[in-house]
């Protein structure tokens, strides 16, 4: 057998008993994109089931944002993040920022993750992203700043910064 066959087999046999918590690490690797979009599928019915509960790590991060309820995110060994994927997507955004005057590179921003300034114009990160401090910023800086929703992806990316 391959080894996605390998893990098919293993996973039916953990499902067999029909666990109420099933832990899983890289559930999907070596499978291919048709398997393991058929086995995410399987994830997420097992999930709809509120008396059963998964508990599983990877590294596609695509397999977790199209699965996933809840994040817990960890960099070099210390937990940075634990809660609702939804609220973590909608907590952590890029800034594009363009102003009058050349940026400052050394500008302070609460909650920055990641800044890159090219004259006028900037980019950056923020964690713990509330909507209401946008006139804020913009008072603040004197610029006009567009605020960019991130993927999990890029939020992972910016995190591990």
């Amino acid at each position: 057998m391959s080894g996605g066959e390998r893990q098919k087999l293993a996973t039916l046999m953990a499902l067999g008993h029909r666990p109420e918590l099933l832990v899983m690490d890289e559930p999907a690797s070596g499978l291919d994109p048709v398997a393991r979009r058929q086995f995410m599928r399987t994830i997420l019915d097992i999930a709809s089931d509120t008396s059963r509960a998964i508990l599983y790590s990877s590294h596609i991060v695509g397999d977790i944002e199209r699965t996933a309820s809840h994040i817990w995110m960890m960099r070099e060994g210390e937990l940075v993040w634990r809660g609702e994927l939804d609220q973590l997507k909608e907590s952590v955004v890029r800034l594009q920022i363009r102003a009058a005057q050349t940026i400052d590179p050394a500008l302070k921003l609460p909650g920055l993750l990641d800044l890159s300034v090219f004259g006028c114009t900037a980019t950056a990160t923020l964690r713990d992203w509330q909507p209401s401090r946008l006139a804020e910023l913009e008072r603040l800086t004197g610029a006009d700043i567009e605020v960019e929703p991130l993927g999990l992806e890029d939020i992972f990316l910016a995190v591990q910064a």
